[in-house]
């Protein structure tokens, strides 16, 4: 009898043991789950900016942005360019619509320009890389060889042609929340014009 009792105590201990190590993998393989689902979203975010930039690279704004006093970094948002008679005064782009997500998951989407400087004082959290637009070269389309490389030993290397060739930078960021979580990406892109 107490050689009984003492397998039905060990039993009993294994099953407890047992339980909670299949409550914790449930519970760590769940927040994989979870984590996974935000990143998923959070990447459908950057896919779906870097689409609406590739749609509108013709009518993005492409001067200086100035942030001013008094702003933070949602001034540097993209802008449609205002170049037509009467148009006023810089507008934000107008976007489509955002991917769908699972229920429960909130996407946010920000599609920052790097062609910005701050007015004299201004300090503002969280910015982009400054990247000026129309960094190419406009020469006359001679090739030059950048000083410290070697056509010779490297001739695959990629030669700038000139012609005037410009870039504009953006930085998009996605933030996907839910399930008390929040995955935020962030990637660049350049446009070439």
């Amino acid at each position: 009898m107490p050689l009984v009792i003492l397998l039905v105590i060990v039993g009993f201990v294994f099953v407890g043991v047992g339980a909670y190590v299949v409550r914790n993998l449930f519970w760590s393989s769940q927040g994989v789950v979870i984590e996974s689902k935000l990143y998923n979203a959070a990447q459908s975010g950057i896919e779906w900016g870097m689409g609406q930039i590739w749609k509108n690279k013709d009518n993005i704004e492409a001067d200086l942005i100035t942030i001013p006093s008094g702003h933070d970094v949602t001034f540097l948002q993209v802008r449609q360019d205002n170049t037509a008679e009467g148009f006023g005064e810089d507008m934000y782009l107008a976007l489509d619509d955002l991917p769908e997500t699972e229920s429960g998951i909130t996407l946010t989407v920000r599609l920052l320009d790097c062609n910005y400087s701050l007015a004299p004082g201004v300090t503002v959290s969280d910015l982009p890389p400054r990247v000026l637009a129309g960094t190419g070269s406009g020469g006359t389309g001679t090739p030059t060889i950048p000083p410290g490389t070697s056509v010779i030993i490297d001739p695959s290397h990629f030669l700038p042609l000139g012609g005037g060739v410009t870039s504009h930078s953006f930085v998009i960021r996605s933030r996907a929340t839910g399930f008390g979580r929040s995955t935020e990406l962030e990637s660049m892109v350049v446009v070439e014009k």
